[in-house]
């Protein structure tokens, strides 16, 4: 089986070989506009479950809540 080798690309070494302005360079290429659309669809997806857990737990708690009150009174 052959071995595989990938390049690896160092930030340091392109940083220190294109002069004063490397690092705005290196955020620019890694924080490009589709990147970051797609960071707030992850993000906003992210907190749209969290908050349909949360209510499903709240519409649980008070099920519960209900069912144990309604047990509690005597039936006819």
């Amino acid at each position: 089986m052959k071995s595989r080798s990938f390049p690896v690309i160092e930030l340091a070494a392109i940083a220190s070989s294109s002069g004063d302005n490397a690092s705005d360079d290196v955020e620019r290429k890694l924080t490009r506009p589709n990147s970051l659309k797609l960071e707030a669809f992850t993000v906003g997806l992210a907190w749209a479950f969290a908050c349909a857990v949360c209510l499903l737990i709240v519409l649980t708690v008070l099920l519960v809540a209900a069912g144990y009150a309604g047990a509690t009174f005597p039936s006819d």
